[in-house]
């Protein structure tokens, strides 16, 4: 039988191996992940080769041009000024609020005041915008309805605007009335 400080050396024995075998499969890790940072020529250049069924052989193809000019970069849509969030809104929609039979308050489109030619959406007046809808919480308002902003075809909602009575108040209090004809124009 071995003596309790004999079974704690092997135990330590252990443990320093493991801890070892740890430290060398975290630099192994380290060093494939530093590899092609350090060697870049040889891993770009297997990307600008193709492989042609003709000769049966690889091919260099020319890399495309590349832009001197800097160009700035695109603004997220929500950054836009309204005129632009208008002119490159696919889909603009007016929910009000309604309460549903849960209690939620549910957002049902009731206007569409822009629609894109070709534009896919999957709303139409009387449907219930999901994302916007609610269930009312105590000291919180969202207002009497929002406006959905929607990009792209399928459209998908990209800002919305909740208003009170007949005001955006995101939009400097602006009457909703002003805000329908700015989409008209």
């Amino acid at each position: 039988m071995k003596s309790e400080s004999e079974l704690i050396r092997v135990a330590v024995n252990r443990l320093v191996i493991a801890i070892w075998v740890a430290v060398v499969a975290l630099l192994i890790n380290a060093v494939v992940s530093i590899i092609p940072w350090m060697f870049v020529p040889p891993y770009i250049s297997q990307f600008n080769q193709s492989w042609s069924v003709e000769s049966g052989e690889y091919q260099e193809n020319f890399p495309m041009p590349v832009s001197t000019e800097r160009s700035e970069p695109a603004r997220p849509f929500y950054e836009l000024p309204l005129e632009e969030k208008i002119e490159q809104a696919s889909v603009i929609a007016v929910a009000e609020y309604r309460e549903g039979s849960d209690g939620r308050m549910q957002a049902i489109i009731t206007d569409i005041l822009k629609k894109e030619p070709g534009t896919v959406s999957y709303y139409d007046v009387g449907d219930e915008h999901p994302g916007s809808s609610y269930y009312p919480m105590e000291g919180r308002s969202h207002g009497d309805g929002v406006i959905l902003f929607f990009t792209g075809s399928p459209a998908r909602m990209s800002v919305s605007m909740t208003y009170r009575g007949e005001r955006i108040s995101s939009l400097g209090d602006m009457p909703l009335s002003l805000f329908r004809e700015k989409c008209g124009e």
